[in-house]
């Protein structure tokens, strides 16, 4: 079965179709765990893309803090209730990240996932 985003975004191209056939519940989980993941490496771009002491630029800061600002929003449960994780339990981790970055990426390293 195709799907036309056309249907539910009109600007969209209406050669853009998906087809729905193969997508499951642990896809569509995995989706969602990964919109929580991009956002946590938003959130800390020292750690994920930027040697120490290099300067952003104004639009990085806006990204990082818009990404900062995303946990713990309506948002951020609403994708963690997709995802089948706790969000208060990510919310946790998230406050003690920010409340030590140093501890964080000594404890954790920049390579693996939260």
């Amino acid at each position: 079965m195709a799907y036309k985003l056309s249907t539910v975004m009109p600007d969209m191209p209406p050669i853009l179709e998906i087809n729905i056939d193969g997508i499951s519940t642990d896809n569509c989980r995995q989706m969602w765990c990964e919109v929580i993941y991009q956002a946590w490496r938003g959130a800390f771009p020292k750690i994920y893309r930027y040697g120490k002491g290099q300067t952003f630029t104004y639009n990085q800061c806006a990204d990082m803090r818009r990404d900062q600002d995303w946990f713990g929003s309506s948002a951020f449960y609403e994708v963690c209730e997709h995802a089948g994780v706790n969000g208060d339990s990510i919310l946790a981790e998230f406050n003690s990240c920010m409340s030590d970055l140093d501890n964080y990426k000594g404890a954790r390293g920049a390579k693996g996932r939260p």
